[in-house]
């Protein structure tokens, strides 16, 4: 199966000595079988003092987000396909295209992270 992976980045915060956030909507779709996820993660790191440690929760951060979306494309995956039933008097015509369908955000996410 082939998926595609959509991140739009809403916030990228840094704030040396408190925190690194990121708040992220994201899809993954079926090309297959046109189905859709569509959620949203607010990664928030604590992170100590220095660019170092704002560096390292970021990088907590990036590694939940990339931990969400894998989790939407197993989701994705376990998801029965959904096939447009064909009849005889339909069957030589042209076909028809599938609508999209979605299907809800994975229920275990990081536990930094939210779904939408």
């Amino acid at each position: 199966p082939v998926y595609r992976v959509s991140v739009n980045v809403q916030r990228f915060e840094s704030w040396p000595g408190s925190h690194a956030l990121i708040d992220a909507v994201w899809s993954v779709r079926a090309l297959d079988s046109q189905t859709v996820m569509t959620c949203r993660s607010v990664l928030n790191e604590p992170v100590g003092d220095g660019y170092d440690a704002l560096v390292v929760g970021h990088r907590r951060a990036v590694a939940d987000l990339s931990q969400a979306i894998s989790s939407g494309v197993r989701a994705l995956a376990a998801t029965p396909q959904v096939v447009m039933p064909t009849t005889k008097s339909n069957a030589k015509a042209a076909p028809r295209v599938k609508p999209p369908v979605s299907i809800a955000c994975p229920q275990r996410m990081p536990a930094a992270a939210s779904a939408g």
